[in-house]
Formats: structure tokens, sequence, C-alpha cells
């Protein structure tokens, strides 16, 4: 599973048309496997899903930040893990990632682009005033198979998050088409 996840990861070089530019791999990819702990997102608190396999970390810095993270599956669907997403981000209006920081506002069901290449999406949205006041965070799941592709774009603003995500996210589903 740990090359189709590899092989998912959009190029370091994929982001400098938004100024954004390759900064890390975690794990680096020359390591072994990445994460198996089931941990997909904070929001409305974090929780562990059983069934990944593997995952694969990227991430590019810029005025716009951009993470991918994708996972590989065994044992649960996709649309399994898109319906847990999906009712996590519906379960609050707010929450309270780290003690003693400003909380975040969720904005679950995000309208995200039609994107063809894809089996299923789900998108939400998050004030991030726990790192600073104007960061918004916008993260889309995409779903191909026994992948899930997990994007965020973090902005100044909500707008600027959500005008971001839907200009990147065809880039990851033709990722994801890529390896099947």
């Amino acid at each position: 599973m740990d090359p189709k996840v590899k092989a998912a990861l959009l190029a370091p070089e994929s982001f400098e048309d938004i100024g954004s530019k390759f900064r890390l791999d975690r794990p680096a990819m020359t390591d072994e496997i990445g994460n198996t702990d089931g941990y997909l997102t904070d929001v409305c608190r974090p929780v562990s899903i059983p069934g990944i396999s593997t995952s694969r970390r990227r991430v590019w810095n810029g005025s716009v930040g951009v993470q991918q993270d994708v996972y590989g599956l065994i044992g649960v669907t996709s649309a399994h893990i898109l319906d847990t997403v999906r009712a996590k981000a519906r379960s609050c209006k707010t929450y309270v990632l780290t003690i003693n920081k400003p909380e975040r506002v969720v904005r679950a069901d995000v309208e995200l682009p039609a994107l063809s290449d894809v089996d299923g999406t789900y998108g939400f949205c998050e004030s991030m005033a726990d790192v600073s006041e104007r960061n918004w965070n916008c993260t889309a799941f995409l779903s191909r198979g026994d992948l899930i592709d997990s994007v965020s774009i973090t902005a100044a603003s909500e707008d600027s998050a959500r005008a971001h995500l839907a200009l990147v996210l065809p880039r990851f589903a033709a990722g994801l088409q890529k390896v099947g």
C-alpha cells in the first residue's frame, strides 16, 4: 500500500504558481511507512479510525499553506471514512484544540467543485484563532478506491482559504486518478 500512497503525493513544485514552496515530507520519502494510528483530523476533537494502513504528509508553505495527507485503507471503505469525517465536522460549531487557547469556529459542509476523478468528497472550514486571529483552514477529503486524500489550505481569511481550496482540488483529484 505504501508505494501507492507515495505515488498519490503531488510533486514538490506543484504550487509554485500560487506562491507556495515545498517544505517537508513526513515521514521522509526514504523512511518506512508512516502513521498507522488512524488519526485523520482535529475537527471537533481528534478521533482515531481503524483501518488506515499507512499515511504520508507533504507540506508547502507561502502566503497560502497547502498540506496533503494520503491514507491507504485496509478493512474500511472510503465511504465510511467520509461519513465519519462529515459526522465529526457536523457535531460542533466550536471546539478547543489546545487548553487555554481560543476556540476554533467550524463551518461544516463546505461546497466543493465537482471532481470527476474521485468516488466522493467532503469539506469543512475552521478558524485557527489558537494559532493566529486571522488564519483559517479549509480541508477537503477526496476518496478514490482504497485511498483518502486530505487537502488542507491555510490562508489569512476564510474566503481566501475556500477559494484556494477550490483552485487546487482538481490537481489532487488528478493525482488520485493517476494511481487508480
